[in-house]
């Protein structure tokens, strides 16, 4: 098994550089095939190994797909590379590319996730003010990855993000909802058009639906002294009669 992950390495990077469409087609999923099945059993690996998974990357990383989930992985073996693996999930996190942002967003769950059950180095908490303030601000590309991101995280690992709060900024994040719910309102107003077209909308608002009923959860575990929490309640109201059953659900198992 070993000598076969560092085959596919070697013969994916092979296939790349020749532009071979079937080899390409399974570049979506490299990211997560790499994180789950090569890397936690990488410890065969050599220094030129981890460079040539390194060229890999970057090679994939140029044709449009971001691996970039599978780079907390890499700390199991290499802890040193902890400042790389930041700078690279800074920069997907600050990207104006779909996929780059989505790639972040999961890359940011694992290295919590995995920080929390593995001897590598801590999540750096400023990954985590990118990424809320993304959210905050209503930044277009990734919106649905990075809310649904945040809403596994207040469910899956609601200790290590209140470890983060001060970086969350949640007084914000829960100010945000209000023009959140002014963007996406439906049916979208011809006088008020927003920053989402009508088509838009139905997907982010279910997804804010589940946000702010997690989100609601967690506050009640937390210090939330000088915090205004009423547009969580805003959001519960409003989800009742909403027009999507999605969103009015959201709420409903409280």
């Amino acid at each position: 098994w070993l000598k076969i992950n560092k085959n596919y390495i070697t013969n994916l990077k092979d296939a790349l550089s020749r532009n071979m469409p079937p080899e390409l087609n399974t570049l979506s999923v490299i990211g997560v095939l790499f994180a789950r099945a090569v890397l936690p059993t990488m410890d065969w690996a050599t220094e030129d190994d981890w460079q040539e998974l390194s060229n890999l990357f970057q090679s994939i990383r140029e044709v449009g797909v971001f691996p970039t989930v599978a780079l907390p992985y890499v700390l199991l073996h290499r802890s040193g590379e902890a400042d790389s693996v930041e700078k690279t999930i800074t920069e997907d996190l600050r990207s104006d590319d779909e996929g780059a942002v989505a790639a972040a967003a999961s890359a940011v769950y694992s290295w919590i996730r995995l920080a929390a059950l593995k001897p590598i180095p801590p999540f750096p908490p400023q990954l985590m003010a990118l990424l809320t303030a993304r959210i905050i601000v209503r930044r277009k590309p990734g919106l649905l990855p990075l809310l649904g991101g945040m809403t596994i995280l207040f469910i899956e690992a609601p200790d290590e993000l209140t470890a983060l709060k001060n970086e969350m900024r949640i007084d914000l994040l829960v100010a945000s909802l209000i023009p959140w719910r002014q963007a996406t309102c439906l049916p979208a107003s011809e006088e008020t058009p927003g920053d989402f077209c009508e088509d838009e909308r139905p997907a982010l608002r279910a997804a804010l639906a589940e946000f702010a009923f997690e989100l609601r959860k967690w506050c009640e575990r937390i210090d939330t002294e000088g915090i205004d929490l009423s547009p969580l309640e805003l959001w519960r109201k409003s989800c009742t009669d909403d027009p999507l059953p999605e969103v009015r659900r959201a709420f409903e198992v409280e």
